[in-house]
């Protein structure tokens, strides 16, 4: 088998994956969800929404991997940028509460850039000010 035969082998699968992912979407995926939550035991009440599950204030929601395999995903706020953003991929529920206490950013965030001014920038520009006539002592 060539190389240029391997990939085309290996686009063809992975779009027929992408299909049917897309297929089980459409179809019963909350039935999904709540089989894997029962699967982890999950008893307490909460809301679900497509993929996507609320507790009393955790959300989580579930990554398909095929037809059957599901790992989750905690939302929580990235420590070095603080955006709203999904954590790593987990499989136990000791693992959604790590997420939960110890948050790690999902391997696909990136930090949107955050402004720093400092403090000679804040005096330059409070001086421009002043020179101007914004400002008044």
């Amino acid at each position: 088998m060539t190389f240029l035969d391997q990939i085309t082998q290996a686009y063809k699968e992975r779009k027929k994956f992408e299909e049917d992912q897309a297929q089980i979407l459409k179809g019963g995926v909350e039935d999904l969800v709540k089989e894997a939550l029962a699967k982890l035991g999950v008893t307490e009440p909460f809301i679900l929404d497509g993929r996507q599950v609320q507790f009393d204030r955790i959300i989580i929601r579930a990554v398909l991997h095929n037809d059957h395999d599901l790992d989750w995903q905690v939302q929580g706020i990235c420590p070095d940028c603080n955006e709203m953003c999904w954590s790593r991929h987990v499989h136990i529920l000791a693992h959604i509460g790590e997420m939960h206490y110890d948050f790690k950013p999902d391997f696909n965030h990136y930090c949107t850039p955050q402004e720093t001014v400092t403090v000679s920038e804040n005096l330059i520009d409070a001086l421009r000010q002043f020179i101007e006539g914004e400002v008044e002592l």
